[in-house]
């Protein structure tokens, strides 16, 4: 596959994600949505807005990554012999529990509809700042690797930009399968 099909397919598996976590909350009122869970689970709401959150961090500190690669001229940052986590696996959550870095924690938005309206454009955003890398080949460039999923690509980490949508979206349904969870149905 060559570098602008690559680009392409890793963004339509991460829009693709983004549509269905922008469906699955579109279901909530407000109502459940501020529904605070027990067990330090995050509300509906509060895993919104730490997406929209994500996709800031993740814009800036991918552009970061590309401009200094532009820069330098050196695309491969790709770690020898450093382990991974295969996509299919992060799916699976097979990294466990990852706790959000403070400056990704939700920070008490309230607008739920409003919220929802961003979600697209805040995954368009993140395409939109990348396009211009999107014929050069990106496979070796590693950005920052995290210790619970490891040394991933460009590629990867927009595959992961919409995995992450649908770990919320799994997270957001255990909160929904609480006997307190507010049903609006009666």
């Amino acid at each position: 596959m060559n570098p602008t099909e690559q680009f392409d397919k890793a963004f339509e598996s991460a829009f693709k994600d983004r549509d269905n976590f922008i469906t699955y909350v579109n279901t909530f009122s407000k109502e459940q949505a501020i529904w605070e869970p027990p067990d330090n689970e995050w509300s509906i709401i509060e895993g919104i807005e730490h997406t929209l959150l994500v996709d800031v961090f993740f814009r800036k500190s991918a552009l970061e990554v590309l401009n200094e690669a532009e820069k330098t001229g050196n695309w491969i940052t790709k770690l020898e012999n450093k382990e991974k986590m295969s996509l299919e696996a992060l799916r699976k959550r097979e990294q466990g529990f990852v706790p959000s870095p403070e400056s990704l924690l939700p920070r008490g938005r309230s607008d739920l509809q409003q919220m929802i309206r961003e979600l697209y454009p805040s995954k368009m955003a993140i395409h939109e700042c990348l396009i211009s890398f999107r014929e050069i080949d990106l496979s070796s460039l590693v950005p920052n690797p995290r210790p619970k999923y490891g040394a991933l690509n460009i590629y990867e980490r927009i595959y992961y930009s919409g995995i992450h949508d649908y770990l919320h979206q799994e997270q957001m349904n255990r909160v929904t399968q609480h006997k307190s969870f507010p049903n609006l149905d009666h």
